[in-house]
């Protein structure tokens, strides 16, 4: 997966767990079809703080070494 993509993916994320109308989302990342923007939100937010913890994990890495 891109960053691109995983940006994407967290900022729908957030937005949805926050309330925001999944209508909005699809606006806010240009999708046509609602559908895609749906797909974008399959994540739950335990697979989320598994990826920032696994991104926190390699900067820290890179930080000491």
């Amino acid at each position: 997966m891109n960053l691109k993509i995983l940006k994407e993916k967290t900022c729908a994320i957030y937005l949805l767990e926050n309330e925001m109308d999944l209508r909005y989302i699809q606006e806010l990342l240009g999708h046509k079809s609602l559908k895609t923007t749906e797909i974008y939100t399959q994540l739950s937010s335990k697979d989320f703080m598994r990826i920032q913890n696994t991104l926190d994990q390699m900067l820290g890495e890179k930080k000491d070494g």
